[in-house]
C-alpha cells in the first residue's frame, strides 16, 4: 500500500494507515467516509478512492463492499424457487411424455392386432 501511496503522492498520509492497520486489502472496502474518519480532506480522499479503483475496479463513487450475507441468502432462495420450478415443469413433461408413449404402444397393439385378425386375412 506504501508504493500506491507514493505513487499518487500521498506518502504523508501513510502513518495514519499503519496506526489503523489499514492495508490494500481493507482499503479496497473503504468509503470517502472512512477516509475522512482517518483525517484525509477531501483531495486525497478522491484521489486515493480513484486509483484504489483502478486495482479494484468494481464501484462507482465508492467502493463496494462484498455482498451481504442477507442479500446472498435472497438469492439463493430466489434460485431455489426457480430451480424447483424447473423440475416440477420437466417432471410434468416427463409425465405428459410417458402417457404420449403408452397411447402410441396400445395403438400399435390394436394396429398389429387388426393386420393378423383372421378377418383381415380374407379365405384362403
Amino acid at each position: 500500500m506504501e508504493t500506491l501511496m507514493q505513487q499518487i503522492g500521498l506518502e504523508r498520509f501513510i502513518p495514519a494507515f499503519q496506526a489503523e492497520e489499514v492495508d490494500l486489502d481493507a482499503l479496497s472496502l473503504f468509503e470517502e467516509k472512512d477516509l475522512q474518519d482517518l483525517g484525509l480532506p477531501k483531495g486525497p480522499r478522491v484521489k486515493l478512492l480513484r486509483a484504489v479503483q483502478g486495482i479494484f475496479p468494481s464501484a462507482k463513487g465508492s467502493l463496494q463492499a462484498p455482498p451481504r450475507l442477507e442479500e446472498m441468502e435472497q438469492q439463493l432462495v430466489h434460485v431455489e424457487k426457480q430451480v424447483a420450478n424447473v423440475q416440477e415443469q420437466l417432471v410434468r413433461q416427463l409425465e405428459e411424455l410417458a402417457a404420449r408413449q403408452q397411447a402410441a404402444e396400445e395403438q400399435l397393439l390394436r394396429l398389429e392386432a387388426a393386420c393378423t385378425s383372421p378377418e383381415e386375412q380374407g379365405p384362403e
